[in-house]
């Protein structure tokens, strides 16, 4: 059983992940947007071997956090 308010602080450094890896998130958004890089590349770099690379991982909270806001 998780500690009372262990939730909240999941959730603060989920959104601390998300502040710190913003810019590189819109830098990729960018370059996809405007054609300069491919699906395909900008998923392998976050995909390569090793721990999850910062910016996917960021990404991914930042897709949970608009998930659960549409469901409330």
């Amino acid at each position: 059983m998780a500690a009372p308010g262990a939730g909240a602080v999941d959730q603060d450094d989920r959104w601390d992940l998300i502040r710190q890896q913003y810019d590189q998130i819109v830098k990729y958004t960018t370059a996809l947007r405007l054609g300069t890089a491919e699906a395909e590349q900008v998923l392998r770099r976050f995909t390569r071997g090793g721990p999850k690379h910062p910016t996917y991982r960021a990404i991914e909270e930042f897709g949970r956090a608009v998930r659960s806001a549409f469901i409330c």
